[in-house]
C-alpha cells in the first residue's frame, strides 16, 4: 500500500501540470478567436478612414464623386500609398 500511496503522490504534479497545460491552450485558442475579430474591425476602421481622406482631399481640387476626375484622383491617391508603405517596408528591412 504504501508503494501505491507513493506513486499517486508522484503523478499529481503531473495531472496539476496537464491541467493548467489545457486551460491555457483552451485560452490561447479564445484569445486568438478574439485577436481575429479586432483585427478586422481595425481593418474596417482604417479603410473608412482612407476613404474620408480621399474623399476630403478630392473635393479640395473640386473632383465630386460624381466626376471621372474623382475617380482618377481617388486611385492616384491609392498609388500614392501604396508606394509610401513600400518605401516604410523597404527602410524597416533595409531594402532600397
Amino acid at each position: 500500500m504504501l508503494i501505491g500511496a507513493r506513486r499517486t503522490g508522484r503523478s499529481a504534479p503531473f495531472l496539476i501540470t496537464g491541467f493548467v497545460v489545457l486551460l491555457l491552450a483552451a485560452f490561447g485558442f479564445l484569445l486568438f478567436g478574439h485577436v481575429q475579430e479586432l483585427r478586422a474591425a481595425a481593418d474596417a476602421h482604417i479603410a473608412e478612414e482612407v476613404d474620408k481622406e480621399s474623399k476630403t482631399f478630392c473635393r479640395k481640387f473640386g473632383f465630386g464623386p460624381e466626376t471621372v476626375r474623382y475617380a482618377e484622383c481617388v486611385d492616384d491617391l491609392s498609388e500614392i500609398r501604396r508606394r509610401h508603405q513600400q518605401r516604410i517596408a523597404g527602410d524597416l528591412f533595409g531594402v532600397r
